[in-house]
């Protein structure tokens, strides 16, 4: 949906498009004006790009991007005509068993996010758009300013045209990611929950996997003071009962003699 320049909202990370004609230019920054309005133009670009935009004054253009103090932050400016200045193209969403606006599977169209923290939702869609830890996913229902989680190297591996699923909440005016994986499975960031079934006893040195220690006490085997089961009570028992008929048999053959 397009955005008229006089009713843009201010807001870093409210990605919002608007269109119009390019009034003039200068390196990295142009200024557009619609019927509304006019608004300076700041071009984010990658390192790839040039430092002067390819543009001249009077071609219409379609910016994607956000208001973010005095100017427009550019993350894709696209001529009228499809061709690219600085980001990609729209591209349409390709049919799938799955497709997003569907709510099966689990995915939650964009549109349909409920925000709340530790509300955990799943998107999926594409990346239109990358700065440092943060990229834009657009699926049929409209887009998001994503927050990934990363690791040590501190930039997401990812690429625009790139199609993701991602979990996480949507807090504040983002949607933090807690695992993002590709189309092809494999995981950008975070990783596929695992199941763990711990054994109830670890494994231990003559105790056996998943049975309990030799040192383990039996239960009601307290009484016979015995440690390792009723064997060894017994044993204890029965001592005395064979020393005191050995005295007996002994005062008997010399009561005899």
């Amino acid at each position: 949906m397009v955005t008229s320049i006089a009713d843009l909202v201010p807001g870093d990370g409210i990605i919002q498009t608007i269109s119009g004609t390019v009034e003039s230019v200068r390196e990295d920054e142009f200024v557009l004006r619609d019927d509304t309005g006019e608004i300076l133009v700041d071009a984010i670009r990658g390192p790839s790009e040039g430092r002067t935009l390819d543009l001249r004054i009077g071609e219409r253009v379609t910016v994607v991007g956000d208001l973010d103090d005095e100017d427009f932050d550019a993350t894709s400016v696209i001529r009228a005509d499809g061709s690219v200045v600085i980001g990609q193209p729209n591209q349409p969403e390709t049919p799938s068993p799955s497709p997003d606006n569907s709510g099966s599977d689990g995915i939650t169209p964009i549109a349909d996010i409920v925000p709340g923290d530790d509300i955990i939702q799943t998107i999926s869609g594409t990346v239109v758009s990358v700065d440092e830890d943060e990229f834009v996913l657009r699926d049929n229902t409209g887009q998001v300013l994503v927050d990934g989680v990363r690791g040590p190297g501190g930039q997401l591996d990812i690429a625009i045209g790139e199609r993701l699923t991602v979990v996480g909440d949507l807090d504040d005016e983002d949607f933090d990611a807690q695992r993002i994986t590709r189309a092809d499975g494999s995981v950008v960031v975070g990783q596929p929950r695992q199941p763990e079934t711990p054994p109830l006893f670890p494994d231990n040195p003559g105790g056996g996997e998943g049975g309990p220690p030799p040192w383990a006490e039996i239960p009601g085997d307290g009484d016979r003071g015995g440690v390792g089961g009723p064997h060894h009570g017994q044993a204890v028992e029965e001592v005395p009962t064979i020393l005191s008929a050995g005295r007996r048999l002994g005062q008997a053959v010399r009561a005899g003699d």
